[in-house]
């Protein structure tokens, strides 16, 4: 035999174990067996009387038994004699169709999460029935491992909470409550994507101008203007003036240099429509037509200008109903309404009275050069008041009582129309203070006014002293200094 027949004889040897022991993996039996030994799952398998005929290792484990305990015996026998405590095979066989259940195993102490699952033959009869059990042990304990990581998660979430409060006092919003900080939380995100058309709903005073101006200060503009307007404040051909701007003789009193509008002022930064719903019917066809197109013209020009700016409109009124009324644009009204900002009124926010309060009470001491603090009495006040007016009218109190306090304590405040009032301070103050006047002319007509308010109620110095806090020699001085000594 020469050498390279056999080596060939060789190979030919070598390769026939190979072969043989490929053919050997390959074989049905030996695959059943791997996966039936090897699995994660724990699987039994019963004829269909109910009789055990296979059990893997995780099973054992699982149910604590030993195959050799139960191999061959009725599952429904293994439980009357308590070597399972509980089995799902009776209610497959009776079903005839997949059954799902978690199950506790006492001796273990686990919960499984089991399956079984019949194998019918051509008449429709029970079979087999295969069980696979999955231990649900480690889910709940991975479970239990989330909850905790969520109390964690609520603990730096009350941390970065803390620490946004100390941010929004910076921008002078007031956020204590759950409802505010989910206000803020929104236009943190509205203003990080930089997002256009949002419409900030509220009852006046409750802030809208401020979380605008919030907005515009935390987007990537910050350093771009922040214009504003008023909408109910201008007549039409003047406000349309203001936001488009105008050519030089476009208008009888026109400027002889034309003036660029707001639109163009806000350029690369935030433009705040405050109002939006007095915005004539006219001039909403305008505006329409110019957030859709990008592009605005002057009055009496003749070339588009392109624009690029945020546009936050902002409102008091139901715009649905006046939608309804025909007297707001439901086109518009949909291109506002991107982005929607409701902010609750001050009464559903309870946790933000006390805290605005020492916000506006360190502000005005701040600014009188005063010292004064709240009584319990007057704190009881403001958390009893329900603020028609809301934040505005809560500033305007907590500056009437500043002011008008001859001691440092602050025992009393005027708030609101109350029973037989005639007048809320928030109207006196706004009736009593001209821009053209010092200080001190402003302080002695706030104060004169609210004696005049408090008199419709009270029938004797007593009674108004009582009324407002102070002492009767008080009153009856003011009451001369003012001339209302001889009024009721």
């Amino acid at each position: 035999m020469t050498s390279s027949t056999r080596e060939k004889a060789n190979t030919a040897k070598g390769s026939e174990p190979a072969r043989g022991e490929m053919e050997s993996y390959r074989s049905p039996k030996l695959q059943f067996e791997t996966i039936f030994n090897f699995t994660s799952y724990g699987i039994w398998i019963l004829d269909g009387t109910g009789n055990v005929l296979n059990v893997n290792p995780v099973a054992e484990q699982l149910i604590g038994i030993q195959k050799k305990d139960v191999v061959g015996k009725n599952i429904i026998k293994l439980v009357e004699k308590g070597v399972i405590n509980e089995a799902l095979t009776p209610y497959v066989l009776a079903a005839k169709r997949p059954v799902s259940r978690v199950l506790h195993v006492l001796k273990t102490n686990k919960h499984i999460f089991s399956t079984g699952t019949p194998v019918l033959d051509e008449d429709g009869n029970v079979k087999l029935v295969v069980v696979n059990e999955y231990d649900m042990t480690t889910l709940n304990n991975l479970q239990a491992q989330l909850e905790q990581m969520r109390n964690v998660a609520e603990k730096y979430r009350d941390v970065i909470s803390d620490m946004a409060l100390h941010d929004l006092k910076e921008q002078s919003i007031i956020a204590k409550s759950r409802k505010m900080q989910n206000v803020m939380m929104v236009s943190r995100k509205l203003s990080r994507f930089g997002v256009s058309n949002i419409l900030i709903l509220g009852e006046s005073g409750t802030g809208k101008g401020l979380v605008a101006r919030f907005i515009h200060e935390k987007s990537k503009r910050r350093k771009q203007p922040f214009v504003q307007i008023n909408c109910a404040a201008l007549p039409e051909g003047l406000l349309e003036a203001e936001l488009f701007g105008f050519e030089k003789g476009a208008f009888t009193g026109a400027s002889d240099k034309g003036k660029i509008g707001l639109f163009e002022l806000a350029q690369g930064g935030t433009l705040l429509l405050d109002e939006i719903g007095d915005l004539p019917l006219p001039l909403q066809a305008k505006l329409l037509k110019c957030l859709d197109d990008g592009e605005i013209m002057h009055l009496g020009g003749l070339k588009t200008i392109q624009i690029d700016c945020i546009i936050i409109a902002a409102t008091n009124q139901d715009l649905d109903e006046l939608v309804r009324k025909k007297r707001f644009r439901k086109d518009l009204y949909h291109r506002l309404n991107v982005f929607k900002i409701e902010i609750p009124p001050l009464r559903e926010r309870p946790e933000d009275v006390f805290e605005l309060s020492k916000y506006f009470l360190k502000k005005y001491n701040r600014e009188f050069k005063s010292k004064k603090r709240f009584s319990n009495v007057m704190i009881q006040q403001l958390h009893q008041y329900a603020f028609p007016g809301n934040v505005r009218e809560l500033k305007n109190i907590i500056k009437s009582a500043v002011v008008m306090s001859e001691t440092d304590l602050l025992q009393w405040a005027v708030m609101g129309k109350e029973e037989g009032d005639t007048e809320s301070t928030e109207s006196i103050l706004n009736d009593s203070i001209t821009l053209t006047e010092g200080l001190t002319e402003q302080m002695e007509g706030i104060e004169k006014k609210l004696l005049e308010n408090a008199i419709v109620n009270c029938g004797s110095t007593r009674e108004l002293a009582r009324h407002l806090k102070t002492s009767q020699s008080t009153i009856v001085r003011k009451l001369r200094k003012y001339g209302l000594e001889k009024r009721p």
